[in-house]
């Protein structure tokens, strides 16, 4: 079994635990196995033998009361002396009172030592709920697993994803948040990974919701902005660079009418069309707003790979980009952002999660560019590398395009999504590690969505009915369907995000 630093760290804590107790088993030997539950005494007394019982799965899950967990409750009984595993031994299973049901109260271990059962959880909603796994022959080594059960759906108005987090905005115009969160990017005021929605706390009501690699931002009725989450390049614009578990407001008087959040920048957009930026506006680290257009103004703004880009008060594609010269740029610092027009005339609709981006001409193809094509995230039918802005293969035309880390999703006229680029964890809805080098379409059958938002691995949407569905990596919880947070995985199907 492959463990990454949490999962190995929890692991040898629960194996530590449940090998506290031990019994010597003093049965005669015979032709079964020493230390099974099999055998006939048939000759002198068998070797002492110390049990001890490994936890091996479903030790970190939760999910809908009522459903069945996704991973099996594992065991595997091992001699302690010797480390062999110890096959036949009868291992029972017992669920707490209205902890649901399981597959089996007891299972045998098989040539490794290991025995597991399924669980459906019970029918009440919220809390935890438990089931505890003893060897039938020393039920002194025990060890009970938890599950958390969700009180309710997340439903959202509107989403944002980061690299391994994702946020919605209620209808009540609260937020909550799930996945990463070693920076503090969900905003519960800790930095512990969240399986579940859990709800950012200390915040004012929003209209907006944005987020970027590893914080998130909102923007309330009266356009204020508050930020929270990793702050290394100053991404929160407090002032500082120390993270921020809860929201803190920037430190600006500005009043901002939409903000925008790259993957460690952000930028507010003011009424009269002048844009502030904040956080890594590379190749310098800004703590506080500055002004990036430069008389410049924009009617709107849209994060575009490691651009910020939009459309002018005349009508015009516009982008900010870094350049570097000797004598500064409108009376800036030698290192300075400018405005320049877009890579190609007359495109609208940008995205881009990291080093590339996309848009949409005025008849809705789709044009890509950046920095790599290794995912086939420029939509060519290819990953060879290429300059400038290309054309989507396929000939589709879109009315809105989505982003996440090197891969783009476009919606038709006709409701269908089509995506491309990296789907190493069924982030696009195809077979995990399935190339998707071209617009394929994501078809989960009955179930549509309004919006989108992707991360580095994973996509959520927000469904007809305003449910939120996440898919892709599981890693660090960031389907917040409650699943495992250990080794990561994919998955296919969309899972609804669970409130805890």
């Amino acid at each position: 079994m492959t463990l990454n630093r949490k999962t190995s760290a929890l692991f040898f804590r629960i194996a530590a635990k449940v090998t506290a107790t031990l019994l010597a088993s003093t049965a005669c030997g015979g032709s079964g196995t020493p230390g099974g539950d099999a055998g006939t005494p048939t000759g002198p007394p068998a070797p002492v033998v110390v049990y001890r019982m490994l936890v091996m799965g479903g030790y970190d899950q939760g999910g809908e009361a009522g459903t069945l967990l996704p991973k099996a409750v594992a065991v595997r009984v091992m001699d302690s002396v010797t480390n062999a595993p110890i096959p036949s031994a009868v291992v029972l299973f017992q669920p707490s009172a209205g902890s649901g049901v399981l597959s089996a109260d007891s299972a045998i271990t098989d040539a490794s030592g290991d025995a597991s059962v399924r669980w459906t959880l019970g029918p009440a909603a919220g809390g935890t709920q438990h089931v505890q796994a003893s060897l039938r022959k020393a039920p002194q080594i025990a060890f009970t697993f938890d599950a958390s059960v969700a009180s309710g759906r997340v439903r959202a108005v509107s989403l944002a994803s980061g690299a391994d987090h994702s946020c919605a905005l209620l209808a009540t115009k609260k937020v909550v948040c799930w996945g990463a969160n070693g920076a503090g990017q969900l905003g519960d005021g800790t930095t512990a990974i969240r399986s579940f929605a859990v709800p950012v706390v200390n915040a004012p009501d929003f209209e907006q919701l944005v987020v970027g690699g590893s914080h998130s931002c909102g923007l309330t009725a009266s356009g204020e902005t508050w930020c929270w989450g990793q702050n290394l390049y100053a991404s929160v614009g407090d002032g500082t660079d120390v993270p921020r578990p809860t929201p803190v407001k920037v430190a600006t008087g500005l009043v901002f009418t939409q903000i925008v959040a790259g993957g460690e920048f952000t930028c507010g957009l003011t009424a009269p069309g002048d844009v502030y930026c904040w956080g890594l506006l590379y190749p310098n680290i800004v703590t506080q707003p500055q002004d990036v257009s430069k008389g410049t103004r924009f009617r709107s703004l849209s994060r575009a790979g490691l651009q910020l880009c939009g459309i002018g008060l005349d009508g015009a594609s516009r982008c900010t980009d870094s350049t570097v010269t000797a004598s500064g740029v409108n009376g800036g610092p030698s290192d300075a952002w400018r405005t320049m027009n877009a890579p190609l005339p007359g495109l609208s609709g940008f995205v881009g999660f990291w080093n590339n981006a996309c848009a949409l001409d005025a008849g809705g193809a789709a044009y890509c560019w950046g920095m790599d094509n290794e995912w086939g995230q420029f939509g060519l039918g290819n990953t060879s590398p290429v300059t400038g802005p290309q054309p989507v293969s396929g000939g589709l035309t879109f009315q809105k395009l989505y982003d996440g880390q090197d891969y783009f999703c476009g919606v038709t006229a006709a409701g269908k999504t089509y995506c491309w680029g990296h789907n190493t964890y069924s982030q696009l809805g195809a077979a995990a590690g399935q190339q998707v080098v071209a617009p394929r379409l994501m078809d989960f059958g009955t179930l549509s969505f309004t919006s989108l938002a992707g991360g580095s691995s994973h996509f959520c949407g927000i469904a007809t009915d305003t449910t939120v569905y996440c898919w892709g990596s599981t890693t660090f919880g960031a389907l917040g369907d409650g699943s495992d947070t250990g080794p990561n995985a994919g998955r296919v199907t969309p899972a609804p995000v669970l409130l805890r």
